[in-house]
């Protein structure tokens, strides 16, 4: 799949990369940890960042600013 990340698993889209990122960031960081920071249930924030899962925008610059990064757009 052209555009794929390196070391990234084969066949996910650009978007299932970025949940999969934030998933294993917020596991890494400790979900119960991520969930209290960000409001959302623990449960909720495995099925939303899990590979089936579909975070709302919100969730996704919550688990974001959690882990002390922004999302941050520039012109190309």
């Amino acid at each position: 799949m052209a555009g794929r990340a390196p070391g990234s698993p084969p066949g996910l889209s650009p978007r299932a990369l970025v949940v999969d990122a934030l998933g294993n960031m917020a596991r890494a960081r400790g979900m119960t940890h991520v969930a209290k920071e960000t409001g959302p249930a623990r449960e909720s924030l495995y099925r939303s960042l899990g590979a089936d899962g579909n975070p709302e925008f919100a969730t996704v610059l919550k688990v974001i600013s959690a882990a002390g990064l922004r999302l941050e757009a520039r012109k190309a």
